[in-house]
């Protein structure tokens, strides 16, 4: 597939959202798991006087490839994942249902003086349900509020997401559910593929809750919950962060077939293969960094994007009226960016809104601030 010839759009007067920047910062590489692959990012801003530097990092990877990171002075090595492009710095798990980070700037969920203050919440609960063909979908429960459905990127799981933190902090004002899609984490998968399956597994987990579902979702799980929307699926509003879209069709499926002939052969190569031949993430950025067994297993599922992303032009989607909040941090590939502002163009219920933010990543603290302002407006 080649690279998209769209000019760039002009968008109609976004609404810049300033990061409430946190002291501890999740980091963002520099590619992007998109089709076609992406150019080399703008550099990004300095850091503001007076602030602790972000973690310095080597460039990005797809997902689940984990590698270490130097911390800021005073701190040792951190472990840091990859899911698409979106790098995080790792939180014991112990932590991550009682702290949060500390920011500077007070918006919805944040006290006086920077910190987000977890509330007593129902504990969280994890179970799995069954969706349509019969096929096994784990997921898990926390928070109270009303009812939102995170939906994750290209071959990752729960245990294996770059927005580790993004469900707790949405916790304190929704009930978020988040879940392993077909064939990652804990979830089966039934044969034969098809995305209409993947819209059945996301009907399965809103039926969990007690009344209409909002859909959060990140990278080619932004498309996966638009493409849901198109299809009629009982989805209240969108709330996306840079859903990759990919104008050229792919009719004769040729590259969902080399990557299931390098999958039968050989998983890490199949890895290796997506990420340098279809991303584009260079050689260099690769090299001494090597995914783990669960990153492997996701692996089998790069054919699912493969199959979908495909034919999905901004314009596409120009019909559906689910109301959508789609975002974009304004250091993010120019293709993301350009796709972002096209989708709000074509959507008549759409607010395209760019976040200050890294290569195809944006804080918790801003995503949550904004997802909140906008599902409490509509």
């Amino acid at each position: 597939m080649g690279t998209s010839t769209m000019p760039p759009p002009t968008p109609s007067r976004p609404e810049r959202i300033p990061p409430t920047r946190p002291v501890v910062r999740r980091m963002n590489a520099d590619a992007s798991p998109v089709l076609p692959a992406l150019t080399d990012p703008p550099p990004r801003p300095p850091s503001h006087a007076g602030r602790p530097r972000a973690h310095r990092v080597r460039r990005g990877m797809e997902s689940g490839t984990a590698g270490s990171v130097a911390g800021s002075p005073g701190q040792g090595p951190h472990e840091a994942k990859w899911c698409g492009t979106t790098r995080w710095t790792a939180v014991p798990a112990s932590t991550l249902s009682r702290v949060s980070l500390a920011c500077d700037d007070v918006g919805p969920g944040l006290t006086q003086g920077g910190a987000i203050t977890m509330s007593e919440h129902p504990p969280a609960t994890s179970d799995t349900v069954t969706s349509a063909d019969g096929t096994s979908i784990s997921w898990n429960r926390q928070g109270a509020g009303p009812a939102l459905v995170m939906v994750h990127c290209v071959a990752t799981s729960r245990a294996g997401t770059p927005q580790q933190t993004l469900a707790s902090a949405l916790a304190e004002h929704f009930t978020v559910y988040t879940y392993d899609r077909r064939g990652t984490g804990l979830s089966s998968t039934t044969g034969p593929y098809a995305v209409e399956r993947e819209f059945e597994d996301l009907a399965a987990i809103a039926s969990l809750a007690d009344g209409p579902v909002d859909v959060y979702g990140f990278s080619s799980g932004a498309t996966l919950a638009l493409l849901a929307a198109e299809s009629g699926a009982d989805i209240r509003r969108l709330a996306l962060l840079e859903p990759p879209l990919n104008p050229e069709p792919d009719p004769g499926l040729a590259v969902r077939d080399e990557a299931q002939r390098r999958i039968d052969a050989d998983l890490a190569d199949a890895r290796h293969w997506f990420d340098t031949q279809v991303v584009g993430v260079p050689e260099e950025v690769l090299a001494g960094f090597h995914p783990s067994a669960e990153d492997l297993e996701n692996t089998r599922t790069i054919v699912h994007e493969l199959m979908f992303l495909p034919g999905t032009p901004p314009q596409r989607f120009a019909g559906v009226q689910t109301p959508t909040l789609i975002m974009a941090s304004d250091h993010t590939a120019p293709s993301l960016l350009e796709w972002s502002a096209q989708l709000g163009e074509a959507m008549p219920r759409a607010t395209y809104r760019v976040l200050a933010g890294g290569w195809h990543g944006v804080d918790d603290n801003t995503l949550t601030r904004t997802i909140v302002e906008y599902l409490s407006a509509e």
